[in-house]
């Protein structure tokens, strides 16, 4: 039996345009698809369509472990990954549904008595980086997937941010503008994320000499010390510490989060600092926070969207049994240069 590869090779065209005309979706031109079509019929080209997923239906959880329902700083990351698993999902003519579930009522139980009969797999995503365990997933005998949280230790599929990645383009960037002492703002180092966060920080002010002093100035944001998005008392109390250090205040600071970044830049301010001027700060995930807040926040860029899509993907091709093996994927980050960052002050 011929294949499509063969028909390509036959008329010049890629595999692609072959599976384009095939299934009947734009990219060809209307005469290159006529053409694909003729030549497949003549040869008798037998095309097997795809499964339909219409009538299925793809889980997706949202654990906490604050609320039942999303901490308030992450939901406009948590919007966008949620509007790329809804876009994707739709494409693939999956029906999508959505629950917001606090960690602690995170049981097997409670997920499979949410289920309905025709879910056909889930996405879990773990919005404060708990590590769910792994014996509830694997008990629930369904397709899944987790998203933003790695489990490659159990063999379960995620689909995760390149945190260290993102953080070492942040302190490439800062070290080509000239500046040597820098600091990291970051999270609770027991969520993942933040953990590989400051752990490519410190890898990559490793990798040059005059930056051996900033592998110290790695500083936590707890949350049990906050109030929302009030992180001015815990940031003085950093600030006041690193101006009285041997080396003094740093020329730029890496945060861990745009939150975090935002709050860096108004405590900063009302301490006297100008920004970018004295002091150069950057943030991460490029929510909408960081394109109005003044000045605008340099941050490393999360493809939100994407993030989402590749989770429905990724759990299609278990659904329907084109994944042979488990997998991580991690997808990377680009760094989106605004007005908080300029060249480090001269002492």
């Amino acid at each position: 039996m011929i294949s499509a590869k063969e028909i390509a090779a036959k008329l010049g065209v890629s595999p692609s345009a072959v599976s384009i005309a095939m299934n009947n979706k734009p990219g060809i031109s209307e005469e290159t698809r006529q053409l694909i079509l003729q030549t497949a019929s003549e040869l008798g080209y037998v095309h097997k369509q795809r499964k339909t997923n219409i009538g299925s239906l793809i889980h997706l959880f949202v654990s906490s472990s604050f609320t039942s329902t999303v901490p308030f700083d992450n939901n406009m990351f948590l919007d966008k990954v949620i509007q790329g698993i809804s876009l994707e999902a739709q494409q693939m003519n999956y029906t999508l549904r959505v629950t917001y579930i606090s960690f602690k009522d995170l049981t097997a139980e409670k997920i499979i008595s949410t289920l309905d009969t025709n879910t056909s797999g889930i996405i879990l995503l773990p919005t404060a980086g708990e590590m769910v365990s792994p014996d509830i997933m694997k008990s629930l005998k369904i397709p899944f997937v987790t998203l933003d949280k790695a489990v490659e230790m159990y063999g379960l599929d995620s689909i995760t941010i390149a945190n260290a990645q993102g953080i070492g383009l942040a302190v490439e960037y800062l070290y080509s503008l000239g500046h040597t002492n820098i600091a990291h703002i970051g999270g609770e180092q027991e969520f993942s994320n933040f953990a590989e966060r400051i752990q490519g920080f410190i890898n990559a002010v490793s990798l040059h000499p005059e930056m051996a002093a900033s592998a110290k100035n790695v500083f936590i944001m707890n949350r049990s010390n906050m109030n929302m998005l009030d992180y001015s008392e815990i940031l003085n109390q950093i600030f006041n510490q690193l101006e009285n250090s041997e080396n003094g205040m740093p020329t730029a600071f890496i945060c861990a989060t745009d939150w975090y970044g935002v709050s860096c830049i108004q405590t900063l301010a009302a301490r006297g600092y100008q920004v970018p001027k004295d002091i150069s700060v950057i943030g991460f995930d490029n929510i909408a926070i960081s394109e109005i807040t003044l000045p605008r926040l340099t941050t490393v860029n999360v493809p939100k969207e994407r993030l989402g899509a590749m989770a429905v993907d990724r759990l299609d091709d278990i659904i329907n049994g084109r994944a042979k093996e488990r997998t991580k994927i991690s997808i990377l980050t680009n760094l989106i240069v605004r007005d908080s960052t300029g060249p480090a002050r001269k002492r």
